[in-house]
């Protein structure tokens, strides 16, 4: 996978322009400060995406949050944890083959914030 993210002000719409952005090869953070230059420490939101090609298999995604986190396959939202609180990890399994693209919504309301995303097989197909 290779990961774009996009830092930006809690109370910014999405459709404003980021304040930053960051190509990564692993969505994986942990901020006790800000997360890029030009972005306040408390109260951001980052959005990630990527795509990618997969074989045909049965997948688990795990998306570990500290804020809130969403995370959408093919723009169906699967995970929607969008609240205020301590580090945790939501997990769904999906059916995969092919193209796909996956974005992923978070934010921080203060504090230490973390981010993750970990896909595992189940099953091959």
């Amino acid at each position: 996978y290779h990961w774009e993210q996009s830092p930006l002000p809690l109370g910014a719409a999405l459709g404003r322009p980021p304040a930053a952005e960051k190509n990564v090869s692993d969505l994986y953070f942990a901020w006790w400060g800000s997360p890029a230059d030009g972005v306040q420490a408390d109260e951001f939101a980052t959005i990630s995406t990527t795509s990618f090609n997969i074989a045909p298999g049965r997948y688990a995604i795990e998306l570990s949050s500290d804020d809130g986190a969403r995370l959408y396959l093919d723009g169906k939202r699967l995970i929607d944890h969008w609240n205020v609180h301590e580090p945790v990890v939501d997990e769904v399994e999906v059916d995969l083959g092919g193209a796909h693209s996956i974005r992923v919504e978070h934010f921080d309301a203060g504090g230490f914030s973390t981010l993750g995303f970990r896909m595992r097989v189940v099953r091959r197909d």
